[in-house]
């Protein structure tokens, strides 16, 4: 993972430096390790200062957003990330609590070098300017960014050691509540870079050209060739309001799949076009309305569907959750208090919805 602190800019060129270790001991070669990653990616640039060996474990459960709370996705316990980069790349940090794994985080490591490599290589701010306007555009950053990571941490794994490959697949579906979200974009992510590169050097082409959207990430398809729907939003009301851009179509398969199926929650979430989301209220007195625009109303009617087995599946919510169909193509999940779900209607149009509170 990537560390939002930074660490002192030091030097960062000089391509023959050894790699520190402070803090503990690591049974393997770091810079060996660091020049494997380089190799594989087909990178010339300078590697970290240090690699630290530290606690990071946190152990804790995971509150999820009060939009999550209130369609029954739990909590899950997190016990910190096992590595982070701290930018612009010189310092690396190691979870001690972890090295008694079998492969002593050299997998870890692998993957936080490969983030070394993408600050160095100056690639990750210009993506996130691109992206960081929407839940959606954050997920897909972080997607190309985690997967590329996790991606090349696969191919040293495969070429380098003995040690058995985790199946990202069954972790993503076996995971549950608010671990399941947080996971799709490192699952989603990997699947794709491995679906659209024939090489590991080829990584530059998905940074300089990334899919615009989830949708297209998911779906493999050509950046832009998928672009989001018209959705305009109206709201009516004396209350406190806030208007969330795109959370995706990631997002709205991650969050159903943490009560159905992946193939169902794959399902409802499929033909996604845009998607905005009100927010009424404020503090733990909010509710919302989710506003979906759909490619056609097949894809609209499976989303109900979806939505119908998930509130199934979820049947002692601590919340009122309704969804209305305000045109073929567009849908409104509306969740929150029940005074706001009975009261509240939509209107609209395929391109546009009107919410009046």
């Amino acid at each position: 993972m990537i560390s939002t602190e930074h660490s002192t800019p030091g030097t960062t060129t000089d391509r023959h430096r050894n790699i520190d270790v402070d803090g503990g001991e690591l049974p393997y070669d770091v810079g060996e390790v660091w020049q494997r990653v380089a190799g594989i990616v087909g990178a010339d640039v300078g590697p970290p200062v240090a690699v630290t060996v530290e606690n990071l474990s946190t152990e804790k459960t995971q509150t999820p957003p009060r939009f999550q709370q209130l369609l029954g996705v739990e909590g899950s316990a997190s016990g910190g990330p096992l590595g982070r980069t701290t930018p612009p790349g010189n310092q690396i940090t190691l979870d001690d609590s972890a090295l008694n794994r079998s492969t002593g985080l050299e997998t870890t490591l692998a993957h936080e070098y490969l983030h070394t490599i993408q600050m160095r290589q100056n690639f990750l701010e210009p993506l996130w300017d691109e992206f960081h306007s929407t839940r959606d555009g954050v997920n897909t950053y972080r997607a190309i960014v985690e997967g590329s990571a996790t991606y090349v941490s696969q191919r040293y794994t495969q070429r380098y050691t003995n040690y058995t490959q985790v199946n990202l697949r069954k972790r993503y579906q076996n995971a549950t509540g608010t671990t399941k979200i947080d996971a799709a974009p490192y699952y989603f992510g990997t699947r794709y870079v491995d679906t659209t590169l024939t090489s590991p050097e080829q990584l530059h082409r998905i940074y300089e050209n990334p899919p615009q959207t989830t949708e297209e990430l998911l779906h493999a398809l050509p950046p832009g060739s998928e672009p989001v729907a018209p959705l305009s939003v109206t709201v009516e009301t004396a209350r406190e309001t806030t208007v969330q851009k795109r959370f995706g179509e990631m997002y709205a398969r991650a969050l159903l799949g943490t009560a159905l199926s992946e193939s169902t929650a794959a399902q409802a979430a499929d033909g996604w076009g845009n998607d905005r989301r009100v927010v009424f209220g404020s503090g733990t007195a909010r509710d919302y309305a989710w506003i979906l625009r759909w490619d056609d109303p097949a894809n609209a009617t499976e989303f109900e569907r979806g939505v119908e087995t998930y509130l199934d599946a979820r049947s002692e919510l601590n919340a009122t959750a309704k969804l209305t169909r305000v045109a073929p193509e567009t849908t409104v999940l509306l969740v929150g208090s029940e005074s706001f779900v009975g009261s509240v209607s939509a209107t609209g149009t395929n391109g546009t919805a009107t919410v009046r509170a």
